[in-house]
């Protein structure tokens, strides 16, 4: 239920911007799909804003800075695993 509410806003501008750039197009269609893959990298975009202030307040720059590398590091990794195993 939680990530419904999360989503319903860029649902719902995806619902009054559909007449003008997508006519006839239902609820499963591309741009549907468009806003709500828009409001989950503004949400992770959002996230990472929030987690370098937390980490700000107790470590300096340059951790913060390292442990940013990392984490992008280990997620590049693990999507490489990932289409490995596919």
């Amino acid at each position: 239920m939680g990530l419904a509410y999360l989503y319903a806003p860029f649902y719902f501008l995806a619902r009054i911007t559909a007449p003008m750039f997508a006519p006839g197009e239902h609820q499963f269609s591309n741009h549907y799909g468009t806003f709500i893959l828009l409001g989950g990298l503004i949400y992770g975009i959002l996230g990472l804003v929030l987690l370098s202030r937390l980490l700000r307040k107790y470590f300096k720059d340059g951790t913060v800075a390292w442990l940013f590398c990392l984490l992008h590091l280990e997620q590049t990794f693990s999507i490489m695993l990932l289409r490995k195993a596919e």
